[in-house]
């Protein structure tokens, strides 16, 4: 049996010590954001897919990393709403959950 216990990224390493998201999550969300956001309607869609494949780009690290630390990285709905934003997440199947922000 193989062991799947791999050394630990700097990235993994700072999480673990300060437990807080990596400013590079939240400049992944921050230009989904941006790149879908309509004046017209006040909100943006990002697809949680599309979110954690800029993370992974970011951050170079696959996604194993992202899923490990998935609860604190995916869940940014408090620190938009602290912001302004109201945030809605629609967990879905098949990669299709999305959160709506309404700002």
């Amino acid at each position: 049996m193989q062991n799947k216990i791999k050394p630990i990224t700097p990235t993994e390493a700072a999480v673990k010590q300060t437990g807080e998201v990596p400013d590079l999550v939240f400049e992944a969300f921050n230009e989904l954001i941006a790149a879908t956001y309509s004046i017209n309607t006040r909100k943006a869609v990002v697809k949680q897919e599309d979110a954690i494949k800029l993370i992974m780009a970011k951050l170079c690290c696959d996604r194993g990393v992202v899923r490990q630390n998935g609860w604190a990285w995916l869940n940014i709905n408090d620190a938009y709403a602290k912001v302004g934003w109201k945030v809605i997440y629609t967990g879905g199947h098949h990669g299709d959950s999305e959160y709506e922000f309404i700002g």
